[in-house]
């Protein structure tokens, strides 16, 4: 058998919930080795390859009440009884694959925790997220991973096998590459900074925000980038540069998939739901990734038939609509799902 292909549309969309998904299909579902894995970022797939997505099914699993993609999948191909919530409780086949799935759902913010969980106390997962600064090892770590997820699984506790692992020579290289990688985008993002300062940074623009008013009243930003770290290093270099510029709201897109994020800083106690609402009502049809818990909104013109907003649309109905509640001012920290490189950066600060 020849090299089995992962289609991979989107490096920044993989994370270890995918991962442990396409561990389910490939290693208890069709039993396929994972010597020869070939990421790929398009068709056409043949009947011994794979999409680290899924179907559709699995991609929307956030409607059908799963906590994970891993779950909804369990769930489809029976690998364990679910309660009425779609919670997996049960599974005579795997019977790890519970634990797995606990851990997963406390990842996604699904338990009523803070979200992040196997992110922040595991080393492994966090190497999920490297695909878009590691796109010329991006065949290597997707089957390290699988197989790291497939040994786990076949262990008592697979969070506990994943939280001892032997993080041998491999993985620490792999760590070091990251961490160099990490360390240019914040020197970029550092760089970035002074020029949205002097109003000549070529991919964005520093624009004004309705609802705050004042001199020192935060701003909103956009940018343009393929990088999708690019955006938690500048958050950092803003908080350095507050007493010049102070940014509650960018507006991140990609100049060639059109994917836009509204992120928030966790320094300003901003509320999105009335840009979300706008949105709906300008974009009818339009599905939007909305967490108002964490303050952002995804549109992914990719997965959507209705139209949605441009990268300009999307910055004026920002610029009207977002607000902030009055609360004391919150100090910030790493987002959920901090890369290897991110501590790293922090640690260099």
């Amino acid at each position: 058998m020849g090299n089995i292909k992962v289609l991979v549309r989107d490096p920044e969309s993989v994370n270890f919930d995918r991962i442990c998904r396409l561990t389910l299909e490939m290693q208890v579902v069709r039993q396929a080795p994972i010597d020869a894995i070939e990421v790929v970022s398009a068709g056409p797939l043949g009947p011994n390859d794979f999409d680290i997505d899924g179907d559709e099914a699995d991609r929307m699993y956030w409607k059908r009440g799963h906590r994970s993609m891993t779950e909804a999948y369990a769930d489809r191909m029976g690998l364990g009884k679910s309660d009425a919530s779609g919670a997996i409780v049960e599974s005579v086949l795997l019977p790890p694959l519970v634990s797995l799935c606990q851990a997963l759902a406390k990842t996604h913010d699904r338990t009523g925790g803070e979200g992040g969980y196997l992110y922040k106390t595991v080393l492994i997962p966090n190497f999920a997220k490297a695909l878009p600064l590691m796109p010329d090892c991006a065949s290597e770590i997707v089957g390290q991973l699988v197989r790291v997820v497939a040994e786990s699984l076949g262990q008592d506790d697979p969070v506990t096998y994943l939280t001892k692992v032997d993080c041998g020579s491999y993985w620490q290289k792999l760590s070091a590459d990251l961490s160099a990688r990490e360390h240019k985008v914040f020197d970029h993002a550092r760089d970035a900074v002074h020029a949205y300062v002097d109003g000549t940074y070529p991919d964005g623009e520093v624009f004004l925000l309705a609802k705050a008013s004042g001199e020192s009243a935060p701003r909103g930003i956009t940018l343009r980038t393929r990088n999708p770290n690019m955006m938690k290093h500048l958050w950092a270099a803003l908080k350095k540069k507050e007493a010049v510029l102070r940014v509650a709201v960018a507006v991140v897109s990609h100049p060639e998939t059109g994917r836009i994020a509204v992120q928030t800083s966790e320094q300003y106690p901003v509320v999105i739901a009335d840009v979300h609402k706008a949105l709906k009502k300008a974009f009818p049809g339009a599905e939007f990734d909305a967490n108002y818990k964490r303050c952002s909104i995804i549109w992914d013109p990719r997965s959507q038939k209705a139209a949605g907003p441009t990268a300009e649309r999307m910055k004026e109905i920002v610029s009207k609509h977002l607000a902030f509640r009055e609360t004391d001012k919150q100090a910030q920290g790493l987002r959920f799902g901090a890369t290897l490189g991110d501590r790293f950066i922090q640690k260099r600060r």
